[in-house]
Protein backbone atom coordinates (compact mmCIF):
# COMPACT_ATOMS: atom_id res chain seq x y z
CA UNK A 1 0.00 0.00 0.00
CA UNK A 2 1.55 3.28 -1.08
CA UNK A 3 0.04 5.34 1.74
CA UNK A 4 1.81 3.21 4.36
CA UNK A 5 5.11 4.94 3.62
CA UNK A 6 3.74 8.41 4.28
CA UNK A 7 3.60 10.28 7.55
CA UNK A 8 0.19 10.51 9.19
CA UNK A 9 0.15 14.29 8.88
CA UNK A 10 0.77 14.02 5.13
CA UNK A 11 -2.07 11.53 4.71
CA UNK A 12 -4.42 13.80 6.67
CA UNK A 13 -3.38 16.84 4.61
CA UNK A 14 -4.01 15.07 1.32
CA UNK A 15 -7.34 13.72 2.62
CA UNK A 16 -8.49 17.22 3.61
CA UNK A 17 -7.67 18.66 0.19
CA UNK A 18 -9.30 15.71 -1.59
CA UNK A 19 -12.37 15.91 0.65
CA UNK A 20 -12.81 19.61 -0.05
CA UNK A 21 -12.48 19.01 -3.80
CA UNK A 22 -14.99 16.15 -3.70
CA UNK A 23 -17.44 18.16 -1.59
CA UNK A 24 -17.18 21.09 -4.00
CA UNK A 25 -17.81 18.81 -6.98
CA UNK A 26 -20.82 17.15 -5.37
CA UNK A 27 -22.38 20.45 -4.27
CA UNK A 28 -21.85 21.95 -7.72
CA UNK A 29 -23.31 18.95 -9.50
CA UNK A 30 -26.28 18.03 -7.28
CA UNK A 31 -27.25 20.79 -4.83
CA UNK A 32 -26.83 24.09 -6.65
CA UNK A 33 -28.45 23.03 -9.96
CA UNK A 34 -31.64 22.06 -8.10
CA UNK A 35 -31.98 25.60 -6.74
CA UNK A 36 -30.63 27.39 -9.78
CA UNK A 37 -31.04 25.43 -13.05
CA UNK A 38 -28.99 28.06 -14.91
CA UNK A 39 -25.92 27.44 -12.70
CA UNK A 40 -23.21 28.75 -13.22
CA UNK A 41 -24.74 31.05 -15.80
CA UNK A 42 -22.99 33.49 -18.12
CA UNK A 43 -21.81 35.80 -15.32
CA UNK A 44 -20.63 33.05 -12.98
CA UNK A 45 -18.80 30.78 -15.39
CA UNK A 46 -15.50 32.65 -15.01
CA UNK A 47 -15.49 32.42 -11.22
CA UNK A 48 -16.61 28.79 -11.37
CA UNK A 49 -13.78 27.92 -13.78
CA UNK A 50 -11.22 29.69 -11.59
CA UNK A 51 -12.39 27.83 -8.48
CA UNK A 52 -12.29 24.51 -10.37
CA UNK A 53 -8.74 25.16 -11.57
CA UNK A 54 -7.71 26.27 -8.06
CA UNK A 55 -9.00 23.02 -6.54
CA UNK A 56 -7.24 21.01 -9.26
CA UNK A 57 -3.94 22.79 -8.69
CA UNK A 58 -4.32 22.43 -4.90
CA UNK A 59 -4.87 18.68 -5.26
CA UNK A 60 -1.84 18.26 -7.53
CA UNK A 61 0.30 20.39 -5.22
CA UNK A 62 -0.74 18.36 -2.18
CA UNK A 63 0.27 15.13 -3.90
CA UNK A 64 3.59 16.58 -5.04
CA UNK A 65 4.42 18.22 -1.71
CA UNK A 66 2.89 15.79 0.79
CA UNK A 67 3.35 12.58 -1.18
CA UNK A 68 7.03 12.30 -0.26
CA UNK A 69 8.12 9.35 1.81
CA UNK A 70 10.23 9.77 4.92
CA UNK A 71 13.93 9.28 4.36
CA UNK A 72 15.29 6.30 6.26
CA UNK A 73 18.81 6.14 7.59
CA UNK A 74 20.61 3.20 6.04
CA UNK A 75 21.50 0.47 8.49
CA UNK A 76 25.04 -0.83 8.43
CA UNK A 77 25.38 -3.86 6.23
CA UNK A 78 25.69 -7.28 7.75
CA UNK A 79 29.14 -7.75 6.18
CA UNK A 80 30.50 -4.69 8.01
CA UNK A 81 29.10 -6.00 11.28
CA UNK A 82 30.67 -9.43 10.73
CA UNK A 83 34.06 -7.86 9.91
CA UNK A 84 34.04 -5.66 13.04
CA UNK A 85 33.04 -8.65 15.18
CA UNK A 86 35.83 -10.76 13.63
CA UNK A 87 38.40 -8.00 14.35
CA UNK A 88 37.23 -7.80 17.94
CA UNK A 89 37.57 -11.56 18.37
CA UNK A 90 41.02 -11.63 16.77
CA UNK A 91 42.15 -8.75 18.99
CA UNK A 92 41.01 -10.68 22.08
CA UNK A 93 42.77 -13.81 20.84
CA UNK A 94 46.06 -11.96 20.18
CA UNK A 95 46.05 -10.28 23.57
CA UNK A 96 45.75 -13.64 25.46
Amino acid sequence: MLLAGLATSHIIGMAIIAGAFIAFALVCSFVIPRRNPDFPGEKGIGVFAIVCVAFFVAQLASVIILGVEKEETPEPSNAAHVQSHARALSAQHVSK
